[in-house]
């Protein structure tokens, strides 16, 4: 977990394959779902890195693409 809402959603990282980062939200109800930042990347050590979720729900973090350059992103609800 990476952060968490004043309205109980959640969001983190989880990781797949080879060290790969996916981003997830967890809704107050329990439902989860995954994302992954248009352009990050899908190898080791890349991917999609939320770090903070507000108490709209809109998502803040990082992610590194196939180049590994690290960026800035910002989910919408």
């Amino acid at each position: 977990m990476q952060g968490i809402s004043k309205r109980g959603a959640v969001t983190g990282i989880a990781l797949a394959g080879l060290d790969v980062s996916h981003g997830y939200i967890r809704a107050a109800h329990g439902s989860i779902t995954g994302f992954d930042v248009p352009g990050a990347g899908g190898g080791r050590y890349q991917g999609t890195m939320p770090a903070a979720i507000n108490d709209t729900g809109v998502i803040a973090g990082t992610y590194i693409d196939n180049g590994s350059r690290e960026h800035g992103f910002i989910r919408a609800r």
